[in-house]
């Protein structure tokens, strides 16, 4: 069984191969704090973890259920939301030729930036731009 690694900004997609015979799952989630909540039941092979909190690792298992029966559970695996980007800053514009030695950049804030990269290109493209602090 695998548990995406930072690959979705929404969910955990946790997967696993059919057992013989098996009638539905079992998924299970370690927290944290060390919880273990049975979290799925799902039919087919695949489940999204809709919960997981971004860049918070949690682990993995897997039960398959038939015939009124759970099997063990599978390996674990971890697997974790990844972070969102923070919005493209707004509002961008540099001073043409106010300046003699130098050109002043400033833009909107954008939410839950903490750090901003400025780039630089010769035309309006992001082409081959350069970063400049």
């Amino acid at each position: 069984m695998s548990a995406s690694d930072g690959t979705y900004s929404d969910k955990v997609r946790v997967t696993w191969n059919p057992s013989s015979g098996a009638t539905s799952y079992e998924v299970w989630r370690i927290n944290p704090d060390n919880t273990v909540p049975k979290i799925a039941d799902p039919t087919g092979t695949s489940y999204d973890d809709t919960t997981a909190v971004a860049g918070t690792t949690y682990y993995y298992g897997v039960k398959a259920k038939y015939a009124g029966t759970t099997s063990d559970f599978s390996s674990w695996d971890s697997g974790y939301r990844q972070i969102a980007p923070p919005a493209a800053p707004t509002g961008v514009s540099a001073t043409d030729g106010t300046y003699s030695d130098k050109v002043a950049v400033t833009w909107n804030a954008s939410s839950g930036a903490t750090a901003y990269e400025v780039w630089r290109h010769t035309s309006n493209s992001s082409g081959s731009a350069s970063k400049i602090a």
